[in-house]
């Protein structure tokens, strides 16, 4: 498969590389993409075309969502979509006990994982803090991304899966993400972008 987001991908990839991250012997081979579609169709989930393209790429680092080595985003794992599909399962009990009025920050309070909506699929995850979800639900605008740092800090806030791979290439080329010993991602908080910085990433916080 070789696409515009798969370069991105590749590119991405190999600059983490070329900084010394030992990402590449991590990562697991990608699936078939009729295999992605079935394991997330097979619970409901309709994944934008780039999900299906991003396990195809590589299925992820296994064990990446407690203590993995936190080798793609800062501080979290890409998980195998096996893994986003399973912890999907087990959060949908607390989503539906959910209680009205309760946000992902009174979870965060509570040392528990916020489940998201049903349609939000877990796919790069640390712990209660750190938790990036994909939108699988219905429509055309299903990329958006919401990734929550802790209960204090904003959500940032993607269109697409394209669009925060773009944002994580921008991170490690300005060294605002940085490689440390052990060859994990860390952020460096010296390197802070300023509110004028016409190069800044296109997130959005909420």
């Amino acid at each position: 498969m070789s696409t515009a987001f798969v370069d991105d991908l590749d590119g991405y990839l190999a600059a983490l590389v070329e900084r010394g991250s030992p990402i590449d012997a991590h990562l697991q081979p990608g699936l078939d993409p009729a295999e992605v579609r079935r394991a997330l169709g097979d619970v409901g989930l309709d994944a934008p075309d780039e999900a299906i393209e991003l396990w195809s790429w590589r299925n992820g680092t296994p064990g990446g969502a407690w203590g993995g080595p936190d080798l793609f985003w800062e501080t979290t794992d890409l998980l195998p979509v096996q893994e986003c599909v399973q912890l999907w399962q087990e959060l949908q009990a607390v989503a539906d006990a959910d209680q009205p009025g309760v946000g992902w920050r009174e979870f965060a309070d509570a040392g528990e994982l916020f489940p998201g909506p049903r349609h939000f699929l877990p796919f790069l995850v640390l712990d209660v803090r750190e938790v990036m979800f994909l939108d699988c639900g219905p429509g055309e605008h299903r990329g958006a991304l919401w990734f929550g740092t802790s209960s204090e800090a904003p959500c940032l806030v993607f269109d697409d899966l394209v669009e925060a791979v773009h944002a994580a290439r921008w991170c490690v080329d300005t060294g605002l993400w940085r490689i440390d010993a052990a060859g994990r991602l860390e952020c460096d908080r010296d390197v802070v972008p300023g509110p004028g910085d016409r190069d800044h990433p296109p997130w959005r916080t909420i």
